[in-house]
């Protein structure tokens, strides 16, 4: 009896190692599939983006993104690891303005499975901006690409009244209130708007709230402004204005200093020095429409 009920508990054990062992094959393979996925989403985002109509387009000024190897410094391609460069990946120009930030407590961090299970650069809405100076936009036309999302817990006035997301400054100039300088992209919490030339702009489009990625478009002729959100557009406005943008700032306005920053994931900014036509709009955004998964109109 007593042999029998040994070789009951050694059977027990043999069975619960088995069963452990069984756990731990299934939990490795959900976690091989999982990094397989990710994998396969930022190899398909790598050759979507270099295959992309944006180096194609001319008068590119900057290009800045998140899936490819080059973006970042390789020590700094890990979930939650502080920024200190983001590389400009223009390929028109041999100069490159990269977007830096030397400041630690200063530095976004690399974020890892965002939007469409892509990498994005997480600022913190209380101190986190990154410059990229001596850029030389100096045009009558003007476009720009973001690609965002806030966090979860969005509200209308979630990190203070509003924020700013990229603005550019002529020399010892601030971003809104400066004739040559503009705040490109601001967030209302409810809405989305643009600024230069001394004002503040009334074509708003509706915030798509927390968690919810979006492309951003601000589109200036010289004379009209237009904002876009997914491919829809506000109403027109009239402008009449020169850009003259010597800097930079990503996750922030500035005004004397950075301020109004940004709280939410920023994956990709693109900045032309003319306005596009419809064509070479659509171009661009039908290629940020497939890279993350984000309809447009």
């Amino acid at each position: 009896m007593k042999n029998y009920r040994k070789l009951k508990n050694a059977f027990s054990l043999i069975e619960l190692s088995i069963v452990i062992l069984i756990v731990g094959i299934l939990v490795a393979g959900v976690t091989s599939s999982s990094r397989l996925i990710k994998r396969m989403k930022i190899t398909v985002a790598q050759n979507l983006t270099q295959s992309s109509p944006v180096p194609s387009i001319k008068d590119l000024s900057v290009w800045y993104e998140s899936s490819l190897e080059k973006s970042f410094i390789d020590s700094e391609e890990s979930d939650g690891t502080p920024i200190t460069n983001w590389f400009d990946n223009n390929i028109q120009s041999s100069f490159k303005y990269d977007f830096k930030q030397a400041t630690v407590a200063n530095q976004p961090k690399y974020s890892e499975g965002i939007i469409n299970n892509l990498p994005a650069v997480r600022f913190d809405g209380t101190d986190d901006f990154m410059m990229a100076n001596s850029v030389g936009i100096n045009s009558k036309g003007f476009t720009a690409f973001l690609v965002g999302q806030r966090p979860n817990n969005f509200s209308a006035t979630f990190g203070g009244p509003w924020q700013g997301l990229l603005s550019g400054t002529a020399v010892g100039a601030n971003d809104d209130t400066a004739s040559g300088s503009i705040l490109a992209f601001a967030d209302f919490g409810a809405t989305f708007t643009t600024s230069t030339n001394l004002t503040w702009f009334s074509n708003t489009l509706t915030h798509p709230g927390g968690g919810v990625p979006y492309i951003f478009e601000t589109l200036y002729t010289g004379t009209v402004n237009n904002i876009f959100l997914n491919g829809s557009p506000s109403a027109n406005f009239s402008v009449n204005t020169s850009f003259l943008i010597d800097t930079l700032r990503i996750g922030c306005s500035y005004f004397n200093n950075p301020y109004k920053f940004h709280n939410g994931f920023i994956a990709e900014v693109i900045i032309y020095s003319r306005a596009l036509n419809t064509e070479e709009r659509k171009a661009v955004e039908g290629y940020l429409s497939k890279k993350y998964a984000i309809k447009v109109v």
